[in-house]
Formats: C-alpha cells, structure tokens, sequence
C-alpha cells in the first residue's frame, strides 16, 4: 500500500507546474508558498540545478550506431589505480590495462604518460614496463589506434602519484 501511494505521489508530482508565491510578514521574514497570500507576488522558479559528472574513469566512446564505426565497450588503465601512489619503484613501473571486448587484429594501442607515448611504436600488449618514471604527480592515458595510426579511441585520463623515500646522510659529529 506504501508503495502504491508513494507511486501515485511521484507520479502527481511530477506532472504539476506549480505557481509559487513570496510576499514578507510584519516581521520581515520572507516567505514562499505555492497557495496565494494577501500581499504575496507571483514568482518564476529555474529549473532545479542538475549535475553530470565529467570524468570518466571508463572510455569515453559514442554508441556505435551514433560514431559510424566499432567502438569497444571500456578502454582503460586498471593499474596503478585513480591516485594510488607508488613508493620506491626505482624508476621502473608497469601499467597494465584492460579492453572490452578484445583488441581487433587491426586496432593497436598507444600509452602515453604526461602527454609524451612511451613506446616507440603502437604495440598489442596489455601490460607494459615504463622506465624513467620520476616520484612526482603523473597522468596516464590509453589510445587505441588503427593500423594508420588514427585514434579509434581513448580510455580516460588515470593520475597517480610516485614516492621516493631518501635516505639523509647521517650527521658526523663533530671532534
């Protein structure tokens, strides 16, 4: 029965356009209402804020029927994570990542780290050896390419993080 009732609310609710009113008392409150009141203006109400998240942390792909062309379900890094942070890797990372539904014999994929490709050319492997990685903030991105080297799509951007701890010196005393 409650849900039946709450059914039948929403669905009056969400068919009404109600008009809303303000007027302010001998106090000075202001108040709103949506039945009229002696003294009360009528007022236009925006549209309720919304919001709609820009990062995606899958693929940012169009549905196939809209691009014209294949698109993969999900291209993306699952390692390191979104701002998992590495300590002491010498330099030397691996990055492994994930396509959905297989990479096609004609499609190829491109890292890059901080906007430059670290491989030399488009390669087929889902896990990749990375040297030179310096402690600092790092932003990775997976480009899936086809044989001309034209982006068929893109995973979203993946930030992590990479520590270096450092030994200090120990201090001599002094003689």
């Amino acid at each position: 029965m409650k849900i039946l009732l709450t059914l039948v609310l929403l669905t009056m609710a969400s068919g009404v356009s109600a008009t809303t009113y303000s007027w302010v008392d001998e106090q000075g409150v202001v108040h709103f209402s949506d039945m009229p009141h002696e003294g009360a203006t009528e007022i236009q109400l925006d549209k309720a804020q919304g919001y709609s998240s820009s990062r995606q942390s899958m693929s940012e792909k169009k549905p196939a029927a809209e691009a014209g062309k294949f698109q993969y379900d999900s291209v993306e890094i699952v390692s390191p994570y979104e701002e998992e942070v590495l300590f002491n890797i010498e330099t030397r990372m691996s990055m492994q990542v994930a396509i959905t539904p297989a990479l096609r014999p004609d499609h190829f994929l491109r890292l890059q780290i901080d906007g430059k490709d670290v491989t030399d050319k488009p390669v087929r492997s889902r896990s990749f050896q990375i040297d030179g990685v310096f402690r600092g903030t790092h932003t990775a991105q997976l480009t899936v390419v086809d044989a001309d080297g034209n982006t068929v799509q893109q995973s979203g951007a993946r930030t992590f993080h990479i520590r270096q701890n450092v030994a200090q010196p120990r201090k001599q005393p002094r003689t």
